[in-house]
């Protein structure tokens, strides 16, 4: 008998353990007795009271019995009903494939992934909405509705099972199954949509709609709109759209409303230019108004620049960009990082070579295009020498819409003023008011130390960089350098200082060239 009541003690232990699995609640097993308010310690076992054999029997019956008490104590699930609806299943894929458009790629939130449906008994209407926080999409359909409610399932799923649908009716009704937690107060609420058509029955399983983020109201006035125009205008600007996600204003379209006219405008970032003076200087003394400072490759999407000291960066970037050409120093798929790292190792290992009696401070500015076409973007680094600092290398950021990036050089003030001036007229924002707002402080004579021709170079979506030719005061130049009975001047393209397109032999404006007149400031 001292043997038996230990064996069956621990079948009982084991049981209650097994118990305990299934419902997730674990049960006292060695120190059953504590429970029971008891005064034996956790792991040791109790002493019958008797040595009858039917002890041990008695107390799993006890502990069974306890269990089967608490059993009873949890209150059974309860079932709110929700919205029953008949609906249409042409109307509900066609509304619901609208708004599955705004469902995020990666949802940062579980709720991102759901449509909300509202059922709405007065409008006899499902309303669907789907948002990413930046994009919400609503639509509203017809349809049968017999009792309201409301809940949000996923989308895609969703959409999956309507679409295979057979064409016809087909009936909704959502559900909300609560049950009462037994350790507290707390209720668990499972929300669920049934869906039935002639085919069969499915359950999908849910959330509450007070999850969903609410919807924003723009409160202004509608205005009704031909759809087909509205079609025709998207598509006229819909090729301009660029696909870079780190821009998102980029990737939007710009619609403005004026009298009995739409405008759309969609803009990505479409070229970067790099533009300067002609005017080398010796202090007071003397200057020469012929000194190229710009650099672009005819092989690669790159573009150099310089300003500050001349003798030194001038001789590095003409080596440099002969190693660029030759495809010597760059890589076609390397990105720009990995360009301007490469460029400014060379720059440098080359300046410890250059006599220290002749080292001035000087700027060197680079850019370069990541990829071709509608999803190509550009980066902007500069490359700095001080005495005090020695060297400074950095990434400038680029804005998302056309204006004045950087300014360097003794002239920067007088750019900045001007490009001022422009940016307040109704062509601020533009490539060609920046460019303009640069001609203008150079005819200012604002700075004595920059003057000349304009230089022009820039990197489009598409090509290697390019370089301009410039008429300036009824005269044709390239980099500074006048090449009025030069051959062959239609090979590249000119502008004039308003950022007019030209010909370069009569000067005037191409026939097709968009005209662009000063504007009054």
């Amino acid at each position: 008998m001292t043997q038996t009541a230990p064996k069956q003690r621990l079948n009982s232990a084991k049981q209650s353990k097994q118990t305990s699995a299934a419902t997730s609640k674990i049960e006292p097993t060695e120190n059953e007795g504590a429970a029971n308010g008891a005064e034996t310690p956790v792991g040791k076992k109790k002493k019958p009271a008797s040595p009858n054999a039917d002890t041990p029997t008695a107390s799993s019956n006890k502990r069974t019995k306890k269990r089967s008490t608490k059993s009873k104590s949890k209150s059974q699930p309860l079932i709110e009903s929700g919205m029953e609806v008949v609906c249409s299943q042409t109307k509900f894929f066609d509304a619901l494939f609208l708004v599955s458009c705004a469902t995020p790629a990666k949802p940062t939130h579980p709720i991102l992934a759901n449509v909300l449906m509202i059922a709405d008994v007065a409008t006899q209407q499902i309303h669907l909405t789907v948002t990413d926080l930046a994009l919400t999409i609503q639509a509203s359909f017809e349809a049968q509705v017999l009792l309201k409610g409301e809940i949000t399932v996923p989308v895609q799923i969703l959409l999956e099972i309507v679409k295979h649908c057979p064409n016809g009716h087909i009936s909704l009704n959502s559900q909300i199954q609560m049950t009462q937690l037994a350790d507290d107060d707390q209720q668990s609420k499972v929300y669920s949509l049934g869906l039935s058509d002639a085919d069969g029955k499915y359950e999908i399983r849910g959330m509450g709609a007070e999850e969903f983020p609410p919807a924003h109201t723009i409160d202004a006035t509608p205005i009704s709109l031909p759809t087909t125009g509205f079609k025709d205008g998207l598509k006229g600007v819909i090729y301009a759209v660029s696909t870079d996600e780190n821009k998102y204003i980029l990737t939007g379209v710009h619609i403005q409303l004026a009298q009995e006219k739409l405008k759309f405008n969609s803009r990505g970032m479409t070229s970067f230019y790099f533009a300067s003076d002609s005017r080398i200087s010796w202090g007071t003394q003397a200057k020469w108004d012929r000194g190229r400072k710009l650099f672009a490759s005819r092989t690669y999407p790159d573009i150099f620049g310089y300003c500050g000291d001349v003798l030194f960066p001038s001789l590095a970037l003409s080596q440099a960009i002969q190693l660029v050409d030759n495809g010597l120093l760059f890589e076609f798929d390397e990105k720009p990082s990995t360009k301007f790292e490469k460029l400014s190792t060379l720059i440098q290992d080359s300046f410890k070579l250059f006599p220290k009696q002749a080292r001035q401070a000087f700027d060197i500015a680079y850019c370069s295009r990541i990829g071709m076409g509608l999803t190509s973007t550009f980066e902007l680094y500069k490359l700095s020498w001080t005495a005090n600092q020695g060297w400074i290398c950095c990434r400038c950021s680029i804005p998302t819409q056309s204006e004045l990036v950087l300014s360097l050089g003794s002239g920067k003030d007088s750019i900045q003023k001007s490009n001022l001036e422009w940016k307040n007229t109704g062509v601020g924002g533009t490539s060609r008011a920046v460019f303009s707002a640069f001609c203008d402080s150079l005819r200012s004579k604002y700075d004595p130390f920059s003057g000349g021709v304009p230089q022009l170079i820039g990197i489009h979506r598409q090509g290697s960089a390019k370089t301009f030719g410039i008429i300036y005061d009824d005269e044709t130049y390239v980099l500074g350098l006048p090449v009025k009975n030069f051959s062959g001047l239609e090979a590249i393209e000119w502008f004039n200082p308003l950022f007019e397109r030209c010909d370069p032999y009569t000067m005037q404006i191409l026939p097709k060239a968009q005209r662009q007149p000063r504007p009054k400031m």
